[in-house]
């Protein structure tokens, strides 16, 4: 399977219901820099919505904050494994019931490559209740050395496309991991596009890599960066599927968008 896209198999109720379940859970995010209250921890149904960095004041201007400084995006982990999703999020683990039905004809199982998350833990004043995330949602201890295959994924709008990790390709990457053969077929990543309203104009779009050479290495693994052959918009309800080796980059928002584009990822293994 290469890089495929599917529009409609998700009902609208339910995909109106994760979007209002997404807006009121916890968003983690893991700021460098700069020291203010609550930097950790966004709640988009208590503190508003914005397509920008929850905590930056109106009088700080334009968001040039955003180039000195590297940030993660915004995300909440929800399972280690197909059992502790169906377990602790049953509406999110129905999400996943209807793409691997409708997607892998009942094949798959959210068991595939762990993905470690970024701003769960520090200093308390950076958490609403000065409660972090292992105590807020009672993960137990254990999970820390399993890692995460089902989280939900929210991007800002940045003042440059692209953060300054690794000369300003760092977000260039493959999902792939160094314990599984690079050429393994069992291993993909499952996207489901959250947001209910989104315009083309708002950005967000995800793009696709080709691995022949054309001079380009990834920063940090050195592989070949191919010319970008695909481009998937962040139309609502749609569902992403691509292998683990497939080279692919996430634009953020426009700063005209008026919320983050928000995703729910699935780390996903074929049977």
């Amino acid at each position: 399977m290469t890089v495929k896209y599917y529009d409609g198999i998700i009902p609208n109720t339910l995909a109106d219901n994760i979007y209002e379940y997404c807006q009121n859970i916890s968003w983690y995010q893991e700021w460098i820099g700069y020291n203010k209250m609550h930097l950790s921890e966004y709640i988009p149904a208590q503190d508003g919505k914005t397509s920008s960095r929850h905590f930056l004041d109106k009088d700080l201007g334009p968001m040039g904050i955003l180039n000195l400084l590297r940030f993660s995006m915004y995300r909440h982990p929800f399972a280690w494994g197909e059992e502790s999703l169906q377990a602790r999020h049953s509406m999110i683990y129905d999400l996943w019931t209807i793409i691997n039905d409708k997607v892998f004809d009942g094949g798959a199982e959210v068991e595939g490559l762990s993905e470690s998350i970024a701003g769960l833990a520090g200093y308390h004043k950076f958490f609403k209740d000065g409660t972090q995330f292992r105590d807020k949602y009672n993960i137990p201890l254990e999970q820390k050395q399993i890692g995460w295959k089902a989280y939900f994924n929210a991007r800002c709008a940045e003042s440059i496309t692209g953060s300054p990790i690794g000369n300003r390709v760092g977000q260039i990457h493959k999902d792939s991991s160094a314990d599984v053969d690079p050429k393994s077929d069992r291993y993909y990543t499952v996207l489901y596009v959250v947001n209910r309203e989104w315009q083309p104009d708002w950005g967000a779009d995800f793009l696709y890599y080709g691995d022949d050479y054309t001079g380009a290495k990834h920063w940090k693994h050195d592989f070949d960066i191919g010319w970008a052959s695909q481009v998937i918009g962040n139309r609502p309800g749609r569902v992403i599927v691509y292998p683990h080796h497939q080279t692919h980059l996430t634009n953020p928002p426009k700063q005209s968008a008026p919320e983050m584009s928000q995703r729910v990822a699935f780390r996903v293994r074929i049977k």
